[in-house]
């Protein structure tokens, strides 16, 4: 028998968080809650876990550090994880982790009980994980297109059909690169901003527009509300224990 095929513990995943918050996070977000539960640190109210992006990286071979850095990065500003600093000393800047359970568990998350009847049978290609997934008919039912559009049309004030083969077109292909849901809100977030009150522009709140090709420019580019603030979700350097020191 291959010695590929689950002669090691696998990664498994729920469906329906990997199409909430993207697969990348859904694999650390779920390995930082087995840590939690198994080996977590008592602090006040919750549970911690601290660990180096190098120890992470041991435990996702398959992953550069640089690729967990940026999705970890995610889950903060998304508010997902909640970092602290609970080091002894200040020049230790290793973090500690737990879990935003109350904003998972405030998601709509529908037919749970069925995905996790079934999950075992979720496992995770680990030569595979920092690549996305290839466009097929069972990756197009994670893609949620219906969500993304519902999001701009409430935000921008329109009308849009998710069905339109246009629109299906432009956000499976940003998702086939790679993006994920909190990747399109940000970026209508930054255009309605933008654009919203402009006479001239607010034509441009639109599907092929806003998740074509300068899809990424979209993203990265800053508003005047996130130049110049720093927002209550944003954590701020930490610091933690010497024995598992790191520069942040």
């Amino acid at each position: 028998m291959s010695n590929l095929l689950l002669d090691e513990r696998p990664l498994i995943i729920l469906p329906s968080l990997a199409e909430k918050i993207g697969l990348n996070e859904s694999i650390i977000i779920q390995q930082l809650h087995y840590w939690l539960k198994s080996n977590g640190k008592q602090k006040g109210e919750h549970k911690w876990i601290f660990n180096t992006y190098e120890d992470w990286q041991k435990q996702f071979p398959f992953w550069s550090i640089s690729t967990i850095r940026r999705t970890i990065t995610k889950l903060e500003k998304a508010n997902f994880i909640i970092v602290d600093n609970f080091n002894k000393l200040a020049i230790d800047k290793t973090k500690w982790y737990r879990i935003n359970y109350e904003l998972l568990e405030s998601m709509n998350r529908p037919s749970v009980q069925n995905e996790q009847s079934t999950c075992s049978e979720w496992t995770v290609g680990l030569s595979k994980m920092n690549r996305p997934l290839p466009e097929s008919s069972s990756e197009s039912s994670l893609i949620p297109i219906v969500e993304i559009i519902n999001y701009l049309n409430h935000a921008a004030h329109k009308n849009f059909k998710s069905t339109t083969k246009s629109t299906k077109q432009s956000i499976n292909a940003r998702w086939r690169e790679g993006f994920r849901l909190i990747d399109f809100k940000k970026v209508v977030d930054n255009k309605v901003s933008e654009w919203l009150n402009d006479k001239e522009m607010d034509k441009y709140l639109r599907p092929d527009t806003l998740f074509g090709t300068k899809f990424e420019s979209y993203l990265n580019q800053k508003t005047e509300s996130t130049a110049d603030k720093k927002g209550p979700d944003v954590p701020t350097n930490f610091n933690y224990d010497i024995d598992a020191g790191e520069d942040d």
